[in-house]
């Protein structure tokens, strides 16, 4: 049960008591029997009835592979009577036949919360680079850092143009920058792995291999398909079975 669903169920109960106790209408037992945050949750609840619309928030999945319309629509939020559409492609369907994606989601709000509730939570946001308290410098670092990374990544540059780009001049932008890309090099090998996980959406190509082609010189699917069979057989690791694989 959602946070409007509980207090729309509460609120038919709240009339006959006020009524039995002698309260002179339901705000002023509201007002005595209810904390102030509750009240104001009572509240968006009335308007949320007059008014026949929802709040609601949109969060991406704040990691490295999540296409850039998705981490530019973080934290946006809504007034609808249903759920928003999703951004980009679904990347699959629930069983309703209703589509989803991995790469964020809407969830239902309100006003109270957006305003910061009951204060920060404790827990924060679990990401690559650590579990981030949504309001530091950090998670706002990491946030933007995604965003320009992805620029780089769906950009048109060649894929040595995109390592120069990360490597030598988005890791010196700024001091949280320097920091993100320190714990992902040290504790994730970036960016050459993320690159050379692309790799294994080709058939048959695991992680290892994606190393082996990665090693030998070859930095993208495309450079991989495009190579001479001969050169391929070449690698150490690289049998002639997977490369007829590579070719089909």
């Amino acid at each position: 049960m959602g946070l409007f669903d509980f207090l729309k169920d509460l609120k038919p109960k709240i009339k006959p008591e006020w009524k039995k106790r002698g309260w002179v209408d339901e705000k002023e037992f509201r007002e005595h029997n209810f904390s102030p945050n509750m009240v104001k949750m009572l509240e968006e609840a009335d308007e949320e009835e007059r008014t026949g619309l929802l709040t609601w928030e949109y969060f991406a999945t704040l990691q490295l592979t999540t296409p850039k319309i998705h981490l530019e629509k973080h934290e946006e939020v809504l007034k609808s009577t249903t759920e928003p559409e999703l951004f980009g492609e679904p990347t699959g369907y629930s069983d309703d036949g209703t589509p989803i994606s991995r790469y964020g989601y809407w969830i239902q709000t309100s006003e109270f919360a957006l305003d910061g509730g009951w204060g920060e939570s404790a827990v924060g946001v679990p990401t690559i680079v650590g579990n981030l308290k949504t309001e530091s410098q950090m998670y706002k670092d990491w946030i933007n850092y995604l965003i320009d990374f992805r620029t780089i990544v769906e950009s048109d540059l060649t894929i040595e143009e995109k390592l120069y780009q990360i490597n030598d001049v988005m890791s010196q932008s700024s001091t949280g920058y320097k920091k993100i890309y320190k714990i992902l090099v040290t504790e994730h090998g970036f960016p050459d792995s993320f690159f050379t996980d692309l790799f294994c959406e080709l058939d048959g190509v695991g992680g290892k291999t994606a190393g082996l082609l990665w090693d030998a010189g070859y930095l993208s699917i495309e450079a991989v398909k495009n190579a001479p069979q001969e050169e391929l057989l070449n690698i150490k690791g690289i049998g002639k079975k997977l490369v007829e694989k590579l070719k089909s």
